[in-house]
């Protein structure tokens, strides 16, 4: 397990690697219309949600998914985007973390299959993700983290802190 400090460097050295990137990103992101996080309060009340990434339990449960996919918010990873699709099974929510994604790879294949879906993406996410696609919605967020660069990059959208 990584100590405090180590966890520290580590986000030191991503945001000296990308924080050029990162603002180029968020820049273009900005102007996009920002929701607060009460905006997501009550959604899904009652319901539960199945947070899916590729691994083995997810291959291993796919029909599982595809005959309960009605009853579950689904929410998933952008690079398990087009398995759920090819699948047969259609996610409630889509989550971009990376701000180098690929486009090409994970969203341009299934472009047309995502207009009941809800883009959850980080404001340093790829923008090929939302100027491309059309989701039911784009929502951004912005990480927390141990150097608080969320002040820094709500500071950079205009945002007030």
């Amino acid at each position: 397990m990584l100590s405090d400090q180590q966890v520290k460097e580590q986000s030191k050295n991503a945001y000296r690697q990308q924080y050029v990137k990162w603002r180029k990103n968020a820049k273009i992101h900005s102007k996009y219309k920002m929701k607060s996080f009460e905006a997501f309060e009550n959604i899904g009340i009652g319901k539960a949600c199945v947070v899916v990434a590729n691994g083995a339990s997810f291959e291993q449960n796919i029909e599982t998914l595809k005959k309960h996919q009605h009853e579950v918010d689904i929410f998933c990873c952008d690079k398990t985007l087009g398995h759920l699709i090819d699948n047969g099974i259609k996610p409630d929510y889509c989550l971009v973390c990376d701000a180098s994604v690929s486009y090409e790879k994970y969203l341009k294949p299934w472009i047309k299959e995502v207009h009941d879906v809800h883009l959850m993406i980080n404001v340093c996410g790829n923008p090929e993700w939302t100027e491309e696609a059309k989701w039911k919605s784009n929502n951004f967020f912005v990480n927390m983290d141990c150097m608080q660069y969320e002040k820094n990059s709500l500071a950079y959208l205009g945002a007030k802190i």
